[in-house]
């Protein structure tokens, strides 16, 4: 809270647009890259979006449960690009005046090479694709017509599916009790069940190699291998219920749940630990999906089958708006699987820790979603 700076620089004050700036100082930053950004349309999610547009990446696909905000969201985004467009060509075109202003009182023409090299160096770069798909978290079958929808997209207009950033921005705040169509308590499975289907689902995007066959043609600069995946947490995971997660009470789908236990479930419903229990469950997903995914690396690579991208995994307290964008060359976010604050690595909870409590929340994921 009181803006004081870390070792990456950043601190809880920081925007999403000077992490982006960082970045590119640091390294290539988002220039060229393909994210995906769950609940862009507003809040944190449309400053992380807005900021990967301004970093220069080559797409950023909005998921939205509403779609009539998502548009007017992707509309805010371009209107900024063309401010931003604007003003850029407005000092170029001052500091060419200015320098060709004093040539001309020490007695000296202006350089019409220099002038028409000085513009050249400034051409504006092409405008990137940022568009919205509709979403619905609640829903398992609406996940997967979101990634049909977003492969139709990225195909149609970059001739590649390869995703660089998967975001799981969106959620929902502590809430009643409530039980989706799929018979999962609602905020298990928005907060965490859906945003681990979605990444299960684009696996085959964030692997796909940058230098296939179906190579993106608009971002030939990503030199990067390595794709992210960050799930947005919460301080609040460090107030669970008691065990970390409850399995045995997250089911309320008919075939597993009896009414009288479905009745004793909800009464039981606390909805901050609730809402705790989701993000403790998105810490332990990244540093369970870390180990999952370096392993089989190792292994591919050990068989010469290098073709797959090799996919890192975080987790992350929002804090301030910046503090969600994945800074992909600062020393901390080299740590996969890492719970970060700030941009700074930082310890989780001692459930996040319980290597056996991980194991549980990945299969138990996958259970629930493996019909889809």
């Amino acid at each position: 809270l009181a803006g004081w700076k870390g070792p990456s620089g950043f601190s809880s004050r920081t925007t999403a647009e000077q992490v982006v700036l960082g970045d590119k100082i640091e390294g290539e930053g988002v220039s060229g890259k393909v994210a995906v950004v769950t609940g862009g349309n507003a809040g944190v999610g449309y400053e992380t979006a807005l900021a990967l547009a301004l970093g220069g990446a080559a797409a950023v696909v909005l998921a939205c449960r509403d779609p009539v905000s998502g548009k007017e969201a992707v509309g805010r985004i371009y209107a900024e690009l063309a401010a931003r467009a604007r003003v850029r060509g407005l000092d170029t075109k001052g500091e060419v005046e200015s320098r060709d202003l004093a040539k001309t009182e020490t007695g000296s023409a202006p350089d019409e090479n220099e002038t028409a090299n000085s513009f050249v160096e400034t051409k504006p770069k092409p405008e990137p694709l940022v568009c919205c798909l509709p979403i619905d978290l609640e829903s398992f079958v609406s996940v997967g017509e979101f990634v049909v929808a977003l492969n139709a997209t990225l195909s149609e207009f970059l001739e590649s599916t390869r995703v660089d950033l998967l975001i799981h921005n969106a959620g929902i705040m502590p809430a009643p009790c409530k039980t989706t169509m799929d018979g999962h308590e609602r905020t298990a499975q928005v907060n965490f069940l859906a945003p681990f289907l979605l990444t299960r689902l684009l696996l085959p995007n964030l692997q796909q190699s940058p230098d296939g066959p179906d190579a993106l043609n608009r971002s030939k600069q990503r030199h990067t291998t390595t794709t992210r995946v960050v799930f947005v947490s919460s301080a609040v995971h460090r107030f669970s219920y008691p065990g970390g997660v409850r399995f045995e009470e997250r089911d309320f789908s008919e075939t597993n749940r009896s009414a009288k236990t479905k009745t004793k479930t909800k009464k039981n419903h606390d909805p901050v630990k609730a809402y705790g229990e989701s993000k403790l469950c998105l810490v332990l997903l990244a540093r369970m999906l870390a180990v999952v995914f370096s392993t089989s690396s190792s292994a591919e690579t050990n068989c010469a089958q290098t073709s797959k991208n090799a996919v890192h995994f975080h987790s992350l307290h929002p804090g301030a708006v910046g503090a969600v964008l994945p800074d992909v060359d600062y020393e901390s976010f080299q740590k996969n699987g890492g719970y970060h604050v700030n941009c700074e690595l930082r310890k989780p909870s001692a459930h996040a820790l319980d290597v056996a409590l991980g194991r549980k929340t990945v299969r138990h994921a996958i259970q629930e979603t493996n019909p889809y």
